[in-house]
């Protein structure tokens, strides 16, 4: 993985930078194209395109999406709003998430734990 961090500084910084993100228990997988639709009851839920290559989107404050996909298109731009983290499974052990920009406004993103590092 390369990180490449960025400080703000002036007046191109965010003004509207989130408040600390809250992980729902309701885990939203990344694969499952009616977890992409933004009504919250589960029952009512239609599906939505899973984002695709050069798409920029975000994962709205309040979402706990889990990136359950061995690899992923090139994104132009992923925002975090809520938590993203990945799969914690042996057969997923390699994950490719990429994206041009991954901006974290607020939210949270795990990859693996201290004790199951990627």
């Amino acid at each position: 993985m390369k990180v490449i961090s960025h400080e703000c500084v002036g007046k191109d910084c965010f003004d509207d930078i989130a408040p600390e993100a809250e992980c729902v228990d309701e885990i939203r997988s990344w694969s499952n194209p009616k977890d992409w639709d933004p009504e919250k009851d589960v029952k009512l839920r239609v599906e939505k395109p899973i984002p695709g290559a050069g798409e920029t989107f975000k994962i709205p404050t309040g979402w706990n999406m889990e990136l359950d996909l061995k690899e992923t298109p090139i994104f132009d731009t992923i925002e975090i709003n809520g938590c993203l983290h990945f799969k914690d499974a042996k057969d997923l052990a390699e994950i490719h998430l990429k994206a041009k920009k991954i901006l974290i406004r607020g939210g949270e993103l795990y990859i693996g734990k201290k004790n199951q590092p990627f």
